[in-house]
């Protein structure tokens, strides 16, 4: 849904509202978002996880496919803030012509004018800066 040329595309919010998941799936849910993010300098990450968690009553979580060892799926964590896919894919150089576990493609998007950093650079442009809702020190890395 997320893929390249669909910068701040509007995805309809599907699947089950964070609000509604146990303590142990939302930990988990919580991993998944954390692993999505885990190569940024620890003050970006921070700050990072904070914008996310502020947004956790409007995070779904929507699952498509098996669950067995073998099976193909896609998933995908969504916010107003975030939007995170793993998907399993057909093949193109490769043989698979269905979804298979040997060909994965993730995704990771900042829907409502933050993709590519687009808007945080508009708005540090603006003159900001560190300043900017949602930008905390992520400029000081």
């Amino acid at each position: 849904m997320g893929g390249a040329f669909h910068d701040n595309r509007i995805i309809p919010q599907e699947g089950i509202p964070s609000t509604s998941v146990t303590p142990t799936q939302s930990t988990l849910l919580h991993s998944i978002i954390r692993a999505f993010h885990e190569l940024h300098p620890p003050t970006a990450l921070q700050s990072r996880l904070e914008e996310i968690q502020r947004h956790w009553n409007e995070t779904y979580f929507s699952w498509i496919g098996g669950y067995g060892d073998e099976d193909p799926y896609y998933y995908r964590v969504q916010s107003p803030v975030l939007c995170l896919e793993f998907d399993h894919h057909c093949g193109i150089f490769l043989m698979n012509s269905e979804p298979a576990k040997c060909h994965i493609h993730t995704v990771q998007r900042m829907p409502n004018g933050g993709d590519y950093g687009r808007e945080v650079l508009r708005r540090w442009r603006e003159g900001r800066g560190e300043k900017a809702k949602g930008v905390g020190t992520v400029w000081s890395e």
